[in-house]
């Protein structure tokens, strides 16, 4: 893998932790408020066989799903702490970007001059030429 495709990649994920821990945060608030429904519904409806056993499995549901996004974002806190600093690794790896893709144009340039054996110049020409 080329150094610009590993800063690009390392960009790239911390832009999708960013996106899953907010995403992570909008479902539990959604689902916190499903709970709340599910309780009242609970605490207002009457219940009997068919729609009793159905309305735990929601809350059930409910609260599993609910318990995975947290763990999730508990363990992805420090990631996101790092993508959403303001001095965070964004502006620094936009430079490394800049850094790398200079470093390739001038490699791309880059020509072997010959210092004492000027005969040979045409034949590190070519061979320059060649490679590219």
């Amino acid at each position: 893998m080329k150094p610009r495709e590993i800063a690009n990649q390392l960009i790239n994920l911390l832009k999708d932790v960013k996106g899953i821990y907010e995403q992570n945060e909008n479902d539990d608030k959604y689902l916190n408020n499903e709970y709340t429904d599910l309780t009242h519904a609970l605490e207002f409806l009457e219940l009997d066989e068919e729609n009793g056993p159905e309305l735990l499995k929601q809350l059930q549901s409910n609260r599993r799903m609910r318990r995975m996004a947290k763990e999730t974002n508990e363990l992805l806190q420090p990631l996101y702490e790092l993508a959403t600093n303001p001095k965070g690794p964004f502006a620094e790896l936009d430079r490394v970007l800049k850094k790398i893709q200079e470093v390739e144009r001038f490699q791309s340039n880059r020509k072997y001059t010959a210092r004492a054996r000027t005969d040979m110049q045409e034949a590190f020409n070519r061979a320059t030429t060649a490679q590219r």
